[in-house]
């Protein structure tokens, strides 16, 4: 049995010991294989995690900048406004003060223009400021006249002072105004004017006697639909509840839904207000206060991000070399499997076990016995040429 044994070993061992080898390697191989396949579902995680955090960077940082200039924009109308409390043309430019200036050494007008007609409008409500100055745009920089010799005479102190704010020429006539319900607060009704001139221009060129002012939007909505012509409501302004200084200009023909939206006021008022309400001044300072805390989270946010864009580029990386380690592995599975099966095939193909087996077993039964029945008694017959005797 011993030789037998050796001689198998030597054969490679038998082959039902090689084919549970094998079984084994391939169950490792499939072990490792699922553990790649666990990765790789990581990796998709992982890959669309990265994808998302490095947009998510870049939206942060485009609206880091947006409030980075929103802080620049609003620190410099507020050093505006500081030098405007001491100069109260500080809100016009300096071509318009010029201008001011030729008007009072001419002396040819038959009657002086009245100009910049913001200077003339004090506004009782603040919170309508931006509503207001949109409202009535570049006419709050301009001059008006009485007559036209007047005018063509601003209109050359104007070409040679390179002003090029617009003027009018409105003849001081009567005229009747036709206005909404006492109800309603309008443009014109929440102004002080301290110049029948400017007032008759603001009727005249905006029909701001008949442009109503309501807070909510929804109500303000409402009333535009419902609105009659003999109502004498020529639009509507609402105020946006989300974003303190812009609005929305609401309704279009009669019976017609619209919502256009009144952008925030970036420059200085050209209009005085009351006292009874946030000045501008300190309403941009707070406005300055609220946009650095937004500015500051958004940094927040970005470093989180960032932070996102870190991890999951190490877990791919991590990935990459975990899954290569893997491979590795079942590689050398695989070539440990070749190389079992190649040992099975040499066993198969080489019939040398079968016959060392057999001489094995002719040697270790080198004595016969044979008996012969020819006087009833036994009789040892040894081999021919056997010298042993038993």
């Amino acid at each position: 049995m011993e030789e037998e044994q050796r001689l198998a070993e030597r054969n490679g061992g038998s082959s039902t010991r090689l084919t549970v080898s094998i079984k084994l390697a391939e169950e490792e191989i499939a072990r490792l294989e699922s553990e790649i396949a666990a990765l790789e579902e990581q990796y998709k995680v992982n890959q669309t995690e990265l994808e998302e955090a490095i947009e998510r960077k870049k939206e942060i940082k485009e609206r880091e900048t947006c409030k980075q200039r929103d802080i620049n924009e609003a620190t410099k109308l507020f050093h505006q406004l500081n030098a405007a409390e001491r100069d109260t043309l500080g809100a016009f430019s300096v071509p318009v003060r010029t201008v001011l200036r030729e008007i009072e050494k001419e002396t040819r007008f038959r009657q002086k223009p009245v100009g910049p007609l913001g200077r003339y409008i004090t506004l009782l409500d603040s919170k309508w400021m931006g509503i207001v100055e949109h409202f009535f745009g570049g006419t709050l920089n301009a001059f008006v006249v009485t007559n036209h010799a007047d005018g063509e005479l601003l209109k050359s102190i104007m070409a040679r002072e390179r002003c090029t704010v617009p003027y009018f020429v409105t003849p001081p006539k009567d005229f009747s105004t036709a206005e909404p319900s006492d109800q309603y607060a309008t443009i014109l009704r929440i102004l002080e004017i301290a110049d029948e001139t400017t007032r008759r221009q603001l009727i005249i060129g905006h029909s701001a006697e008949q442009a109503i002012l309501i807070e909510d939007l929804r109500r303000a909505n409402a009333v535009m639909i419902s609105r009659r012509k003999e109502d004498n409501i020529s639009t509507c302004f609402a105020l946006n509840a989300k974003y303190p200084g812009m609005g929305h200009k609401v309704g279009g023909n009669v019976g017609v839904s619209s919502v256009t939206p009144v952008q925030k006021w970036t420059g200085i008022s050209r209009m005085a207000q009351k006292n009874d309400g946030p000045s501008q001044k300190e309403t941009v300072a707070e406005n300055i206060q609220r946009l650095k805390v937004e500015l500051q989270t958004l940094q927040q946010e970005y470093v989180k991000a960032e932070q996102v864009v870190h991890d999951r580029q190490r877990a791919i990386q991590s990935f990459k070399s975990q899954r290569r380690a893997l491979a590795t592995q079942i590689s050398r599975h695989h070539d440990e499997i070749e190389e079992l099966k190649s040992r099975i095939d040499a066993i198969a193909a080489d019939g040398s076990l079968g016959v060392l087996q057999q001489e094995v077993t002719v040697s270790e039964r080198s004595i016969v016995l044979v008996i012969i029945d020819t006087d009833h008694s036994p009789e040892l017959r040894l081999p021919e040429n056997s010298t042993n005797h038993i």
